[in-house]
């Protein structure tokens, strides 16, 4: 039977109460073997290492295996005893039933991207090359290689904000960025736009010069046809379903901007989705098809920017969130906000609108849909 010395439950303690991303040495040890002649076990230590703890963060990925156990120290136990095939773990406290253990092949530095805010739990990386010391900087990104104990600073950029950490003072343009955190992910172009706080990635840009252009508009792109001659061209907008891929592979999306101006109208529309509300991240979690849009809220879901003069939120009491079905390719652009009967931002279809609910057969306007 296994024991635990007193110096193990002193650590483990210690590691508990420690803040998020903490380093501490967890040193571990197996009994040794009683004989005839003596009444003493010989203490054998096995390992002496350091493990990183996220608290209130689990990697949202599938486990390899996950089991329940009475005691957290017997997570920690079962990731050792994997030969080195766990290389972190999630631990959900799961109060008079125990613990519940998953155990990971891969870890918040292979996969950054997956690593999630959940309460009541843990992430813990067994295997640490990355993280302290901090031996990337400007941007890049350290892989570990666990099989030759290596490491590796990559420029892997996943997002705009990537980008401009990268690249201070960076202007608006064309980048390319990874569709995922793994080395070998492909690439796509993407416009990143650094006003408003920056970080902005577009996902809509529609512009009309004239109404009998209006066909050429393509309303559901695919996130793998993003090119600057495809996005430049002003008749571009993402599928609404392939926000779920940036969300899970590339950034976790918490703010969408919307932008609009319409000659025949005179005014702009030019809002943020807000952050820190739980009516804003509704918003979000509705536009990226994280819930149904029947949870919205309006309150303080959306904020004007300085330059809009628009109607639509003069009086947010009067303006309704969303009518495009949440699981269509159109949920965030189908008229996301709107006084009914006043005014409206949509595109598609009869319903180029900005601020408007009038002038159907008047096309001509800019639409514009940033995420970050």
């Amino acid at each position: 039977m296994k024991w635990i010395p007193i110096f193990y439950l002193y650590m483990m303690q210690i590691l508990l109460c420690k803040a998020e991303d903490t380093a501490i040495q967890y040193q571990r040890y197996i009994p040794g073997q009683s004989t005839a002649s003596s009444k003493t076990k010989e203490r054998i230590k096995i390992t002496y290492t350091r493990v990183i703890l996220k608290k209130n963060k689990i990697l949202d990925i599938t486990p390899y295996q996950k089991i329940v156990v009475s005691k957290l120290l017997l997570c920690y136990d079962k990731c050792f005893e994997s030969d080195g095939q766990c290389l972190s773990l999630n631990i959900k406290d799961l109060g008079l039933h125990g613990f519940e253990c998953q155990l990971l092949n891969t870890d918040s530095f292979l996969r950054p991207n997956s690593l999630i805010s959940q309460t009541g739990t843990q992430h813990v990386i067994i295997k640490d090359l990355c993280s302290i010391p901090t031996p990337c900087e400007n941007g890049t990104r350290c892989v570990p290689n666990y099989t030759n104990r290596t490491r590796q600073c990559i420029f892997h950029p996943t997002s705009c904000k990537y980008w401009e950490d990268y690249e201070p003072g960076m202007q608006s343009g064309y980048r390319e960025v990874y569709r995922n955190s793994d080395p070998s992910a492909i690439k796509i172009t993407v416009y990143c736009d650094v006003s408003n706080g920056g970080g902005w990635l577009m996902i809509t840009n529609v512009t009309i010069t004239a109404n009998n252009l209006v066909g050429n508009v393509n309303l559901g792109g695919s996130i793998n046809e993003m090119t600057q001659e495809i996005m430049q061209s002003g008749y571009w907008t993402l599928d609404g379903r392939h926000l779920t891929y940036f969300n899970r592979d590339m950034f976790k999306i918490t703010q969408i901007r919307y932008y609009c101006s319409k000659p025949i109208v005179g005014r702009v529309v030019h809002v943020i989705s807000n952050a820190t509300s739980i009516c804003g991240q509704n918003f979000v979690g509705i536009v990226i098809g994280s819930q149904d849009r029947s949870e919205a809220c309006i309150g303080n879901a959306l904020t004007r920017l300085e330059d809009d003069t628009s109607l639509v939120l003069s009086n947010p009491s009067n303006t309704k969130l969303f009518v495009g079905n949440a699981v269509n390719k159109n949920r965030y652009y189908w008229v996301p906000f709107w006084v009914p009967g006043l005014h409206h931002f949509s595109f598609g279809g009869n319903r180029y609108h900005c601020d408007d609910n009038m002038h159907v057969n008047d096309f001509v306007g800019q639409w514009e849909i940033y995420i970050r």
